[in-house]
């Protein structure tokens, strides 16, 4: 592990080649029974988190995470890995989880 608690294989391009991408991506989703609290959920994991990575000065890690709200009677149907339904921390505009190439 490296001095601030990553591995140096993220250091050394090792992570690269044995996953095929060159960071991590850290998904949170959320569940609830109306839409106003799923919303208010997702808001809240995403503030939290913009929080915690000004507090530790890494606001450019921010893209590493990502926060979804889902409702639990159409899990299956949403498009979980193409649809623009991920948020960045102290993002308006969904994004897909996995870009169209």
């Amino acid at each position: 592990m490296c001095g601030d608690g990553w591995s140096s294989s993220s250091l050394t391009g090792a992570y690269s080649q044995i996953f095929g991408t060159p960071a991590v991506t850290i998904v949170y989703a959320t569940t609830g029974t109306t839409p106003e609290y799923r919303e208010a959920r997702r808001r809240a994991m995403s503030a939290w988190t913009k929080e915690v990575l000004q507090e530790l000065d890494k606001e450019n890690w921010a893209s590493v995470f990502l926060f979804g709200s889902l409702e639990p009677d159409t899990i299956y149907e949403t498009p979980l890995f193409d649809g623009a339904m991920w948020y960045q921390p102290g993002s308006k505009t969904p994004i897909s989880l996995f870009p169209p190439s």
